[in-house]
């Protein structure tokens, strides 16, 4: 994992222009923002971002994260990357996301990078991302 600060920002009247999500996918797979898709801006960005993975083998797996802060699909193994989304202090109304690693099995995970410039992670999860190989028997 190679840490990626995004470059675009919400603004006023268009919540969805930052590229956190981006720089975190970029982080991970190790590879300049710029080749990475801003795809937050379209209603179909899960398939937009699996479409352009799927072209290095890789796809996404999503879980939503309850109330009570687990996962409905558990034990991770630890040392997992992943990409934690939820609500930080700076915006309380919209969702931001930043890259950790799984510690102890379950839904539990250490943060590592906030692709925000000011850092701050997360003060609530709500989802939880993770890039899989698509046919890793293939290899």
């Amino acid at each position: 994992m190679k840490p990626v600060f995004q470059t675009l920002f919400p603004e006023e009247g268009n919540p969805l222009r930052g590229n956190c999500f981006a720089s975190c996918i970029a982080s991970l797979i190790e590879m300049p923002l710029e080749s990475v898709p801003h795809v937050m801006e379209h209603g179909d960005w899960r398939e937009r971002t699996n479409a352009w993975l799927a072209e290095f083998g890789l796809g996404t797996v999503e879980v939503l994260i309850d109330t009570e802060g687990e996962a409905s699909l558990y034990p991770l193994p630890p040392g997992m990357f992943v990409i934690v989304t939820g609500r930080t202090e700076r915006h309380e109304s919209r969702l931001h996301s930043v890259v950790a690693k799984t510690i102890k099995g379950g839904c539990q995970w250490e943060y590592l990078h906030d692709p925000h410039p000011n850092g701050g992670f997360l003060v609530t999860a709500t989802h939880l991302m993770w890039i899989v190989q698509l046919n890793p028997m293939r290899q």
